[in-house]
């Protein structure tokens, strides 16, 4: 699973990102992260899904990888394969304010719900897209970029964290491994 997001990130960035789409929204990512992985030998429409739930976790995930569960008496959820936590930090339309909630949601909300997920989950992780050059900013008087990555080593330590950032107007994808 690691290898085919891997994929769909580099398609993403090729066929979206270096065209000049203005990535918003999480949604506009999502959409286009969805619409990717639905080209992706071996996915199967049924296996994608968007802001669910999944099994044994709170909240809602951005994307999910992985068969339905359903039971008569549950709620169905996803059985997940891959689970994918996306926020977004665009180049125009937003705040310093407004970009600091979003990274303070990575760390209190989003990390958090990675490193809950059961171990035999293929992939965990986060998917950052900066065009604003945020995360090359300070947090309590720490790299951003640095001070997400050892909240990532303590709450969710199995998370892969990808960060797609714009660099001299060409986007670049980081990946963080965990530890």
């Amino acid at each position: 699973m690691l290898n085919l997001f891997h994929k769909v990130l580099h398609r993403f960035k090729d066929e979206a990102l270096a065209s000049g789409y203005e990535m918003l929204l999480e949604a506009d990512v999502s959409g286009w992260l969805f619409y990717l992985l639905l080209t992706q030998p071996g996915i199967t429409p049924q296996q994608i899904h968007l802001d669910t739930r999944i099994c044994n976790a709170d909240g809602r995930f951005d994307i999910a990888i992985g068969p339905l569960h359903s039971a008569w008496n549950e709620r169905p959820c996803i059985q997940p394969e891959a689970a994918v936590e996306v926020k977004v930090f665009p180049r125009i339309g937003f705040t310093a304010q407004q970009h600091r909630v979003h990274y303070v949601s990575v760390l209190e909300r989003d990390l958090p719900k990675l490193g809950v997920l059961e171990p035999d989950v293929g992939l965990c992780a986060a998917m950052l897209l900066d065009g604003a050059g945020y995360l090359e900013g300070t947090y309590h008087s720490h790299n951003r970029r640095e001070f997400l990555i050892r909240q990532r080593d303590r709450v969710a330590p199995r998370a892969h964290l990808f960060i797609v950032r714009l660099v001299n107007q060409t986007w670049q994808i980081g990946h963080e491994a965990p530890g």
